[in-house]
């Protein structure tokens, strides 16, 4: 019988480098750099765990090309630097050694959505005078032409340092309103000089960038770049204006187009929650697909039904894959071993993932408690194998269980009601939740295969026998509810 993700699997090329298949890791950052902007050992780690893990090309999340633009870079010391090639080699050695491609995102700051540097009173900057983002009532200082000539040199070096480095591809960075998007787009572009006004001056700047790299990597070296295609504000970039940006940066010579949806003032679209449904961004690819014949990735709560339509379809090439990978690194192979039931879902909830990097901590994930710390958690056979009780079939009890099992241990798993799921079971219920839904599934999956001894309707506390015999209690029970202090609130008619 043919895998029915078998499309996914096919070997696809953008311009002359060959990919093992369609599934591409998407650029997400995951702010686990050294306090200069070195890639950090368990940086490297997560990356490898991915390219381990069966993906078509990692790109790696967003490298600054210079640390002269946004105040707050000021960190990046390491940028256009040859320390910075040193450990560029390091990683993509370590994503090829698995098979798949490695590319490195080139980025060159925020502008107005940055943040203003701790000790540093410089203004941000951007294409022109405009209220930042974050901090409306600072207003951005305009680029000069000659900061401008020496970003797009920064690019070029950063360019040719990736290819020295052993990087497969370069991806340019001109997405959801950061510092390049602000020049492309008219909406914050407001200059009068040759680097805005006019389409053609608003789009010399990206050009300039792609010409400059081209000339350092050479004709055949794949250049992408990423691209929301449509901004989801209003005065913002509409799609009409996007795919113009993307027939003149195809006439320009670029190699592949990473498409998406998006911007700060739409930022549900930049890290769709379920809400926004599946493969929600598609429809922009399909529209990018119209009007150039070079590749398109695409992301946006893609699940592996609906990446394997949307190559069938022909409205996309590659389907790009962030949390999905970061909730299950595995997914790709587990889909070309046809054991789809194994693909631990992403549950959107965007807590780790993203919440972590906006309190200053490194990406984790609320499904997939080694991520981001791939080298420190790893399960391993237990030396002396236990009889293991764990109280409590939620998601704690079913993943306590699912981790002790696979170290070796008898498990039994105790709960009071019929069914398993806690309180997640209830919050589920509603269509759009349905990936919640999809994990619960796949845990009570887990554990059966796992041969786990659960038991239902059975209530415990500290004197039940069933616990005579467990060598380690695992207490799950869940959380207790809030009950507010509201006067009424213990009226029987009230919920």
């Amino acid at each position: 019988m043919q895998n029915k993700y078998a499309r996914l699997f096919e070997r696809t090329y953008i311009g002359k480098l060959g990919l093992r298949n369609r599934i591409v890791m998407c650029p997400m950052g995951t702010h686990s750099d050294e306090a200069d902007g070195y890639l950090s050992d368990s940086q490297i780690a997560y990356f490898e765990e991915r390219a381990r893990g069966g993906v078509g090309m990692v790109i790696v999340e967003g490298q600054f090309v210079t640390n002269k633009t946004d105040p707050w870079m000021y960190y990046a010391t390491v940028a256009d630097t040859d320390r910075q090639t040193k450990v560029w080699r390091q990683l993509a050695t370590r994503i090829k050694a698995h098979g798949a491609r490695a590319c490195v995102q080139l980025v060159c700051g925020l502008g107005r959505c940055g943040f203003p540097a701790p000790g540093n009173d410089d203004p941000l900057i951007s294409s022109s005078e405009l209220p930042g983002y974050y901090f409306p009532d600072q207003i951005t200082r305009p680029m000069t032409v000659d900061e401008i000539h020496d970003l797009v040199g920064c690019f070029g070096r950063a360019a040719a340092r990736a290819k020295l480095a052993g990087f497969d591809a370069i991806e340019i960075h001109g997405h959801v309103g950061y510092l390049l998007d602000q020049f492309m787009s008219a909406v914050w572009n407001h200059r009068s000089d040759q680097y805005g006004g006019s389409f053609e001056n608003r789009m010399r700047l990206p050009l300039e960038i792609l010409q400059e790299c081209r000339q350092m990597v050479g004709p055949e070296y794949p250049i992408l770049f990423r691209l929301a295609v449509e901004h989801k504000f209003e005065g913002g970039r509409t799609l009409a204006d996007g795919l113009e940006i993307v027939k003149c940066l195809d006439a320009a010579g670029i190699d592949a187009f990473d498409i998406d949806a998006g911007s700060y003032e739409a930022h549900e679209w930049v890290i769709p929650p379920t809400y926004l449904g599946d493969a929600c961004m598609l429809d922009a690819a399909a529209a990018v697909k119209q009007v150039t014949r070079k590749p398109v990735l695409n992301a946006g709560n893609h699940t592996p039904e609906t990446a394997v339509a949307a190559v069938e379809q022909g409205q996309t090439d590659y389907v790009m894959f962030g949390r999905g990978l970061i909730a299950d690194p595995e997914l790709p192979n587990k889909l070309l071993q046809d054991r789809r039931e194994d693909v631990r879902p992403c549950i959107r909830c965007n807590q780790y993932c993203i919440g972590n990097l906006f309190q200053g901590c490194i990406v984790s994930c609320s499904v997939n408690a080694p991520a981001g710390s791939e080298r420190d958690y790893v399960i391993t056979p237990s030396a002396q194998p236990k009889k293991v009780v764990v109280v409590g079939g939620g998601p704690g009890g079913l993943e306590t269980a699912r981790v002790a099992a696979l170290k070796g241990h008898q498990v039994t798993l105790y709960e009071k009601k019929a069914t398993l799921g806690g309180q997640v079971a209830a919050a589920a219920t509603p269509p759009f939740k349905s990936q919640l839904r999809a994990f619960m599934d796949y845990l009570e999956r887990q554990v059966k295969k796992l041969n786990v001894d659960v038991q239902l309707n059975t209530s415990i506390d500290a004197d039940s026998p069933e616990l005579s015999a467990a060598d380690q209690i695992i207490v799950a029970v869940g959380a207790t509810p809030v009950i507010p202090r509201i006067p009424g609130v213990d009226s029987p008619h009230v919920v």
